[in-house]
């Protein structure tokens, strides 16, 4: 059953901690979904906290009447900070740009100074599958295991050599 679908009958079935943490857990385990923000807000709002329902209002282009307020109060706790507000979205729903988000949050974030985050590239793979770093890392093994062997074998013979000497000593 999906998260979702879970979370609707905790919903009704009054257990309004665990649909939001259902609903919490995908949102920062997913991508971005305006839809998925504002029904945590509702959730939040029906569990009266206005600033844990901000911070989900924040990310959707909800019209609900409380929107404004519970965004207003989020952002009153950082003493209107935005680079704090931003902090506290999730790092998977901060997207590369505010164009990224309905156009409603790109306008709230852009206020909020947010510039987007980057998204790292992904490392071009070979036709083995294999980027270079793999490569490098397995070549590299292979050097260190062929030290070892010649460690080992020069200590055995050193060993010998010292056993061969006391040997002849006595």
């Amino acid at each position: 059953m999906k998260a979702e679908v879970r979370a609707i009958l905790d919903e009704k079935a009054g257990d309004l901690g665990s649909a939001r943490r259902r609903l919490m857990s995908l949102a920062s385990s997913s991508t971005y979904d305006p839809r998925l923000c504002e029904q945590i807000a509702r959730i939040c709002v029906k569990m009266s906290d206005p600033k844990e329902a901000g911070r989900w209002y924040f990310l959707s282009d909800s019209d609900d009447p409380e929107s404004p307020g519970c965004i207003t109060e989020f952002l009153e706790q950082f003493n209107r900070s935005p680079k704090q507000a931003i902090q506290q979205i999730p790092a998977n729903l901060r997207l590369e740009s505010p164009e990224s988000y309905p156009p409603v949050v790109g306008a709230r974030l852009r206020a909020a100074e947010f510039q987007g985050v980057p998204r790292k590239r992904k490392p071009e793979r070979g036709a083995d599958g294999k980027t270079w770093k793999d490569r490098a890392i397995g070549a590299g093994c292979l050097v260190a295991t062929a030290f070892l062997l010649i460690a080992i074998v020069v200590g055995v013979g050193t060993i010998g050599a010292f056993i061969a000497k006391i040997i002849r000593s006595l």
